[in-house]
C-alpha cells in the first residue's frame, strides 16, 4: 500500500496536488539522490517527504499547513479539474483554452500534465504521451509565455480574440503545426 499527500499548491492555496508521500527512512533511502541528502542533512531533515512522478522530492513534515490529508492507496489518487488547475483565471496567460474558451491554467512546463487530465476528465480518454496532439486536433489552443499556438484549420475567431485581448501573440513557429 502507497502513501499519498494531498496537498495544496504553493502557488494557489485552493489548488491542490498530489505526491507520494515517504515517512520511512529506510524507504526513502531505496533512492540514492535521497539517501545522500539523509546522510548530508539528517533524517529529521529530509523524511518524511512528498515525492512526484518525475523523483523530484521535499520534505513535508507531518504538521505541515500544506497537507489537505493522506490516503492510503495502491493506486495514486485522482483528482478533478477545478481541484487541480485554476479555471478562467482572470490572470490567464499559460495553459490550454478550449474552443469554447475555457481556460485551465498550468505552470513551467505542466502543459503535458495538463492535457493528460483533460482528456482524462472531459474526454473520457487517458493518451498521456500523445495528450497535447488531442487536444490541438480538437480545437484546443496551447499558451506560454512566448505566445500561443494551435491549428488553424482546428480554432475559431473566438478563441483568436480572446487571447488577443488578453495581449497573447500567435507564436510564429506554430506554422510547423498546421
Amino acid at each position: 500500500m502507497t502513501k499519498w499527500v494531498i496537498k495544496r499548491s504553493p502557488y494557489d492555496n485552493n489548488i491542490f496536488e498530489v505526491w507520494e508521500y515517504i515517512t520511512d527512512v529506510e524507504e526513502a533511502k531505496k533512492y540514492w539522490y535521497i539517501s545522500q541528502a539523509i546522510r548530508k542533512y539528517g533524517e529529521d531533515k529530509v523524511v518524511p517527504l512528498a515525492m512526484n512522478n518525475f523523483g523530484g522530492y521535499h520534505w513535508l513534515p507531518y504538521d505541515d499547513p500544506s497537507i489537505v490529508c493522506v490516503v492510503e492507496s495502491e493506486e495514486e489518487p485522482t483528482l478533478k479539474l477545478f481541484q487541480q488547475y485554476a479555471i478562467n483565471q482572470s490572470d490567464f496567460h499559460y495553459g490550454w483554452l478550449s474552443p469554447d474558451c475555457t481556460s485551465y491554467t498550468c505552470h513551467y512546463m505542466g502543459h503535458c500534465q495538463l492535457a493528460s487530465d483533460i482528456c482524462r476528465e472531459l474526454y473520457n480518454n487517458k493518451v498521456d504521451a500523445l495528450a497535447d496532439e488531442f487536444l490541438l486536433n480538437n480545437g484546443w489552443i496551447k499558451v506560454a509565455t512566448d505566445g500561443w499556438y494551435g491549428r488553424w484549420d482546428k480554432i475559431n475567431d473566438k478563441q483568436v480574440m480572446f487571447l488577443d485581448n488578453k495581449g497573447i501573440k500567435f507564436f510564429l513557429e506554430a506554422e510547423t503545426y498546421k
